[in-house]
């Protein structure tokens, strides 16, 4: 008879004696059908700037660890080779304006997973933008180059079918946390020198400072000290103390998304 869906099973037999005969049940089947739940994502995540995740056996000294060419299917570049099924080990290592987004997701009846990846600015309600599609690792890789200094949301969706046509296919979605894209270097504002002491003011617009140096005569780097002791907001005062200004004074900074820069220093070089 038809039955409603659920998970489980209730069954009774009545039975009734005739002629003194005992009632005797020997085989009962129940035939059922599995039904299809949608995937479960449980974790999306973004990793650091510049971090990437490869095989834990990639040898980049033996292997090409360049990006192929871009993708004509679109703008996203990725980095090669891609994790063989057998090998789910994997390690961390640093490619400088690269992102990785990395996720968790199971699937209630064992399916095989296929994930697709979009994305578009924070403040957008426009359309999603494929990123990429029908990946198979739980993490990927991309170049952010191609993308102007902002924030944007990635979309993450996981299909237990490949065929969209497929009338059992489900499918789970998660929406990452804003990510900063930032390709700007921090810039030099005002400069003042007192005595022997540079009072050097620097801002960044996205984010805070990582490092700040600086170097007379190409000779070893010397930390700049932050004149409030530390070295963590966008806009900061960097105290320099060379003892001689020589021919030439570099600072280099670094801000927490990597981007580096080298400003000259030298009497008559300042803005």
């Amino acid at each position: 008879s038809d039955l409603p869906s659920g998970r489980f099973v209730q069954w009774r037999a009545a039975f009734s004696a005739a002629d003194g005969h005992s009632p005797h049940l020997s085989e009962v089947t129940v035939s059922f059908r599995q039904a299809n739940l949608p995937p479960q994502i449980d974790r999306l995540s973004v990793l650091d700037p510049g971090q990437i995740l490869v095989p834990a056996n990639f040898n980049p000294a033996q292997q090409v660890y360049e990006p192929a060419h871009p993708n004509r299917e679109g703008i996203f570049t990725t980095v090669r080779p891609v994790v063989p099924a057998s090998q789910k080990r994997l390690k961390t290592l640093w490619k400088r304006g690269f992102r990785t987004l990395r996720w968790e997701a199971e699937d209630p009846n064992q399916d095989t997973l296929v994930y697709t990846l979009s994305f578009r600015p924070e403040r957008s309600a426009g359309d999603w933008l494929s990123v990429t599609e029908d990946l198979s690792q739980k993490y990927y890789s991309f170049d952010t180059t191609v993308l102007p200094d902002g924030r944007y949301r990635f979309r993450l969706q996981a299909f237990d079918r490949l065929r969209d046509d497929d009338p059992e296919r489900q499918v789970a979605e998660e929406v990452s946390e804003p990510v900063l894209i930032d390709h700007s270097t921090p810039v030099l504002g005002e400069v003042n020198e007192t005595g022997d002491e540079l009072l050097v003011v620097i801002e960044d617009r996205w984010n805070p400072l990582r490092d700040a140096v600086y170097s007379v005569d190409a000779q070893e780097w010397r930390p700049a000290i932050p004149a409030d002791g530390l070295l963590d907001g966008r806009r900061e005062t960097l105290l320099l103390h060379p003892t001689e200004q020589g021919s030439l004074l570099l600072l280099r900074l670094t801000d927490a998304a990597f981007n580096v820069v080298t400003i000259d220093l030298t009497r008559g070089s300042r803005p």
